[in-house]
């Protein structure tokens, strides 16, 4: 994304680790087995600081661009925007557990 290229760096980073997570667990879905994969706990840890991290950047991208155009973007919550990404999150992650 051309507006936020540091976000985006680190969603890529994010969704390497998830997918490769990911690509491993389908392979044999034994709960013992997935979970014991090689830097699966220190992945998903940097995984969520750098989502926390991507979160604040965002929060911060609207916040500028609530200041610069307050009547298209004021009717913008943000509360409600991070829970839809977090909807579109969980159905893509039901979507790629049934092979759609």
């Amino acid at each position: 994304m051309a507006q936020m290229p540091e976000e985006s760096r680190k969603f890529t980073i994010v969704d390497s680790y998830w997918r490769a997570i990911m690509m491993e667990s389908i392979k044999d879905t034994n709960c013992l087995v997935v979970t014991d994969q090689p830097n699966m706990l220190n992945r998903l840890v940097e995984a969520n600081n750098l989502l926390e991290e991507i979160q604040h950047g965002l929060n911060a991208y609207l916040e500028m661009k609530r200041l610069y155009f307050p009547r298209s973007v004021a009717a913008i919550n943000l509360t409600d925007q991070y829970n839809m990404i977090n909807q579109l999150v969980s159905v893509m992650d039901m979507d790629h557990n049934y092979g759609r």
